[in-house]
Parts: C-alpha cells; sequence; structure tokens
C-alpha cells in the first residue's frame, strides 16, 4: 500500500512518492499498480497471476474499508466523550455557580 509511505518511518511526501511510481513503473514494466478502496498497490506482474491479483484487491478492499470504519467509530466515540464531559462540566460549574448564589 502506497500510503504507508507517507508514515514513520519513511515520511515521503505525496509529490515524492507519485514521482517514484511513475519511474518505477516506467523502468520495470512489469510493476504495476492498482486502485483499490481509493489507495494504490504496487505489485509484480511476474509473481501474481490475474487471479491472485483480484484476490489480493479484494483482500485489500476490506482491509482498507475495516480500517476507515475503527477510524470513523472512534472519531465518534470522541466526539461524543468530549460533548458528555462538556456537558457535565457545564453542569457542575452552572450548580456551583447557582449554590454559591444561594448562600450569598
Amino acid at each position: 500500500m502506497v500510503s504507508q509511505f507517507w508514515e514513520a518511518p519513511y515520511r515521503f511526501n505525496a509529490p515524492r512518492v507519485q514521482r517514484s511510481i511513475r519511474q518505477l513503473t516506467d523502468l520495470l514494466p512489469h510493476i504495476k499498480q492498482v486502485e483499490v478502496a481509493c489507495q494504490i498497490f504496487l505489485y509484480d506482474s511476474r509473481s501474481l497471476g490475474e487471479e491472485d491479483v483480484h484476490v489480493q484487491e479484494a483482500f485489500w478492499d476490506e482491509y482498507v474499508r475495516r480500517q476507515k470504519s475503527e477510524r470513523t467509530g472512534l472519531d465518534r466515540f470522541h466526539e461524543e466523550f468530549i460533548r458528555q464531559m462538556l456537558s457535565f462540566a457545564e453542569f457542575s460549574i452552572e450548580s456551583n455557580l447557582f449554590q454559591a448564589f444561594l448562600r450569598a
């Protein structure tokens, strides 16, 4: 998966990765690129047949979609958690102010 080159330990920027892919596929015509679930994958056509490529595409499609779904679920959990904590904090502050007002 090409996007892994954007993360540690590589941290290559997207234009550099795209240039490198273009150079690699121009130089080595047996290196193919395929897009699966909005991700670019590279493979060696000498070692993977047509059926193998389809199996790999299905696997990576499921993997990428599951990864995105987990991230989205975690994001939603964080949003709800923060919303509830802020709601609780505002209630506590309002409650403390109200009780201070009653005592005055």
